[in-house]
């Protein structure tokens, strides 16, 4: 596993606890970092049934680990 890049760093500070954030709140970082996140194991994406709303996510335990 590889570690983040600062920007991926920024993005995995933005969670707090198991709050859930809006991509629209990860600025610098475009689809292609947040998949990049996602297939790493680092955050998740929330379903939108919880949130009524896509483009959620979620920090995973992985996620904790590398920040």
């Amino acid at each position: 596993m590889r570690n983040p890049t600062a920007r991926e760093l920024k993005v995995l500070n933005y969670f707090v606890g198991d709050h859930v954030e809006h991509s629209d709140r990860f600025a610098g970082a475009g689809e292609k970092t947040i998949k990049d996140m996602v297939d790493m194991g680092w955050i998740v994406q929330v379903d939108p049934s919880e949130t009524s709303v896509r483009g959620y996510y979620r920090i995973t335990p992985a996620g904790e680990a590398v920040r």
